[in-house]
């Protein structure tokens, strides 16, 4: 990827990147609040953003729970082409499964993120002690709908129910088109999921009709 620093030519071939990998080019009209990159387009794909920076994009979702990549997908990522699409932009290109999963977001059942009960502890007990002060009651009521407590290791816990990755700085060519084509295939999945699901249950609807009436006769 070509390190796009300081290039006032950046807007000739960075819309090209994104064409090329199948992303949505969004057009700023003018060239954006940034001291290094020169461009008045970023890009947008199934809930996530692209954005040009040096020699590499960085991409990063904000709906993690709904828009973010799972890790059935995120983990043959990285097996892939993990040195190029580089996981939370870490040089050492960790796997989403390393370290109890500590570079993704682990959600329940509920939607609410886990995290260790100690640091679930340490956020309760820095949000209390602003007890009296302007916005109390808001820190500490958005803690507890956005976060739960997990005592075991993510991998071991019944309550761990999505595991997603969120955010890549991406260094080819190659790989953001790859990165663009898990996404979609994520959501391709997902529609087919959803079909299939609504035919099942049209299918047992039926199904149980079908038994009613065979009672009622």
């Amino acid at each position: 990827m070509k390190n796009a620093a300081g290039d006032n030519y950046g807007d000739q071939y960075i819309p090209g990147e994104l064409v090329k990998a199948g992303i949505n080019v969004v057009s700023h009209g003018t060239i954006l609040a940034d001291p290094e990159i020169k461009t008045s387009f970023t890009g947008e794909l199934l809930g996530w953003k692209f954005k040009r920076a040096w020699y590499y994009w960085c991409a990063s979702c904000e709906k993690k729970f709904n828009d973010g990549l799972e890790l059935k997908y995120a983990s043959p990522l990285h097996l892939l082409i993990g040195q190029e699409v580089r996981l939370a932009g870490h040089c050492g290109c960790p796997s989403p499964e390393g370290n109890n999963f500590l570079w993704c977001e682990v959600f329940g059942e509920d939607g609410k993120l886990l995290i260790s009960r100690e640091k679930y502890d340490e956020n309760i007990r820095s949000a209390t002690a602003m007890q009296g002060h302007k916005g109390f009651d808001h820190i500490l009521g958005d803690i507890k709908k956005e976060y739960a407590p997990i005592d075991e290791p993510i991998k071991d816990s019944p309550k761990a129910k999505r595991i997603v990755t969120s955010s890549y700085h991406i260094d080819t060519q190659e790989g953001l088109t790859i990165f663009a084509n898990t996404l979609i295939k994520q959501h391709n999945d997902r529609e087919q999921y959803k079909k299939d699901k609504a035919s099942h249950d049209q299918y047992l609807k039926m199904k149980k009709q079908e038994e009613q009436e065979a009672k009622e006769k």
